[in-house]
């Protein structure tokens, strides 16, 4: 695959560099905010070599390309002058209040993925190891690694800090600085004296352990970036280098230490809570859900709206139990549909896209597996949404939890591995076999996928 050659193509389809506003990517696509949608040729765009499909909404383009998609956004942003864009963008029209908070959950999130999921995966292979007795908790080892997998966890709220500082534009490193007051070793020396609350001019300030929140370090950035335009104002320029900062960290973080922190703190103990009480009293109602539309929400790129609720279960629990056993059901689901496809179908290009996107589906990534298989016949899909639900029930039923966050499937089943983990593999059994047999059963029309093959030639 020649990355140069579809970012290049990419980028002549969309209008071109001054076209472009701003852009990310995640696992599997490439995320674009445009100035004149008019400008893009979408026919050619989803026409491109090496772009499985194209999806829109408003001012935004989502362009999935698979696995790859790190190094095609690198050979993009050799071609884009991302700096003079955002000096001169444009606001990109109106949009709803629902899509601008999605927006900027996705925004906010999207990027510390790496990070997270890396010390997710750290945590699966712990726990693999320990449960083959390869490793003993007791050892130095262990406990290297387990600090390395639980750092990028407590550390959430400065990862987030960079993240939201850039998504509200103000000055990320003063975000940071933010987020390195909240985890001071000072506040927690005193929450294990026991202390609850610290005088500050006479204001009691609710002590709290910020690690591993992440209510609290997006609502103090958010309030930052109003207060440092404000200190931008009254600076003078002469004394603006010290003093703006100065303003602005004297502001925000006892405002944050003594409202907003505590504020999303409750925020964060309200969703945990919730969480427990949808586990306890209707447990097989949200992996259900997900099992069935997990896909929806990942072809609209609305499934990073739930980290945030996975997160808190992780800081308050320390396992998860309502989103990611249902999404394991519904990637399982995906890849057994494709298999199936590559199975039945005649064409020879067809079976071998299907045995690559389907093995990749089970492994955790579902976009090939979605947009070159399933969606294009469109039954398979069906199928998915069917074999995912039920095996979602199962999950739901059984309690199955996620002890860590990666992108569930088989390539990261240690996350699952606890006391509900032969659960975890019933739930992918029901969810491979069931899929696979209506996919069968249901058929594939193949002159429906002939026509929807041509948008990738």
């Amino acid at each position: 695959m020649n990355y140069q050659t579809i970012a290049k193509e990419i980028l002549t389809h969309v209008g071109g560099e001054e076209n472009i506003e701003l852009m990310d990517y995640c696992a599997t696509r490439l995320r674009l905010r445009l100035r004149e949608m008019n400008n893009v040729d979408r026919n050619r765009l989803e026409k491109t070599k090496g772009v499985l499909g194209v999806n829109y909404s408003g001012n935004r383009v989502q362009i999935i390309i698979g696995s790859d998609v790190a190094n095609v956004y690198k050979a993009f942003t050799s071609m884009v002058n991302l700096e003079k864009n955002r000096t001169t963008a444009k606001g990109g029209g109106e949009k709803s209040k629902l899509s601008v908070i999605l927006d900027t959950i996705a925004g906010v999130f999207t990027p510390i993925l790496p990070g997270i999921t890396g010390a997710g995966m750290i945590k699966a292979l712990l726990a693999l190891f320990t449960a083959f007795n390869w490793i003993s908790p007791e050892t130095q080892t262990y406990y290297v690694l387990d600090t390395i997998a639980d750092a990028a966890f407590y550390f959430i709220p400065v990862l987030l800090a960079y993240t939201a500082a850039n998504r509200f534009k103000t000055n990320p490193y003063l975000a940071v600085a933010l987020a390195g007051v909240l985890l001071h070793p000072n506040f927690t020396a005193l929450i294990n004296e026991g202390q609850t609350t610290i005088g500050f001019l006479g204001v009691p300030i609710r002590l709290a352990s910020y690690g591993s929140s992440v209510i609290p370090i997006i609502l103090g950035v958010w309030f930052m970036s109003y207060v440092e335009r404000f200190a931008d104002r009254v600076s003078p320029k002469v004394v603006k280098f010290f003093l703006k900062p100065l303003i602005t960290l004297l502001i925000v973080a006892p405002v944050t230490l003594i409202i907003l922190g505590p504020i999303g703190t409750i925020i964060g103990d309200y969703v945990a809570e919730g969480t427990v009480f949808l586990n306890d009293r209707v447990s097989f109602l949200i992996p259900t859900l997900m099992g069935a539309f997990s896909p929806l929400l990942v072809m609209f790129g609305m499934h990073y709206s739930l980290f945030p609720v996975a997160l808190s279960a992780f800081a308050a629990l320390g396992y998860e139990a309502i989103l990611l056993p249902g999404m394991l059901a519904a990637n399982i689901a995906q890849g057994a549909a494709a298999l199936a496809v590559s199975i039945k179908a005649k064409d020879q290009e067809v079976k071998s896209l299907g045995r690559s996107a389907g093995l990749t589906a089970l492994m955790g990534i579902t976009e090939p597996a979605m947009y070159g298989i399933n969606l294009r016949y469109k039954r398979p899909f069906l199928a998915v949404m069917i074999g995912g639900g039920v095996a979602g029930i199962f999950a739901g039923i059984t309690k199955v939890k996620s002890y860590g966050f990666a992108s569930p499937g088989l390539a990261s089943l240690p996350i699952f591995i606890g006391d509900t983990f032969i659960y975890s593999l019933i739930t992918i059994g029901i969810s491979f076999a069931l899929t696979f047999v209506l996919t069968w059963f249901f058929g594939i029309d193949e002159e429906t996928g002939a026509e929807s093959k041509k948008k990738h030639n």
